[in-house]
């Protein structure tokens, strides 16, 4: 995911991350956890595990604003592997 998007001010947007590309045979994912900076509104995330994917809706941004959007995804493993997105809220 590692890279930049436009975030539209009142609107909102469905952003997914992959883990597929850190699985193995042995390794899946089981958990992932969404964090943005600075905080804003993050909502209904789905998880698909098998497919090594997790989706957020994120709204309620700032004209102008970066923002930082992380999903921390936690491997089978017990590795953390985590997927980065700058965002810049734009009136557009």
């Amino acid at each position: 995911m590692n890279d930049s998007q436009i975030l539209p001010v009142q609107g909102e947007m469905l952003y997914t991350a992959d883990f597929s590309d850190s699985l193995t045979d042995t390794v899946s994912l089981s958990a992932v956890a969404w964090s943005i900076s600075p905080a804003i509104t993050l909502s209904n995330q789905a998880n698909d595990y098998p497919s090594a994917r997790s989706t957020i809706k994120v709204s309620g941004c700032t004209h102008g604003t970066q923002y930082v959007l992380q999903a921390l995804g936690t491997l089978t493993s017990g590795e953390v592997i985590p997927k980065d997105i700058a965002l810049i809220g734009w009136n557009g």
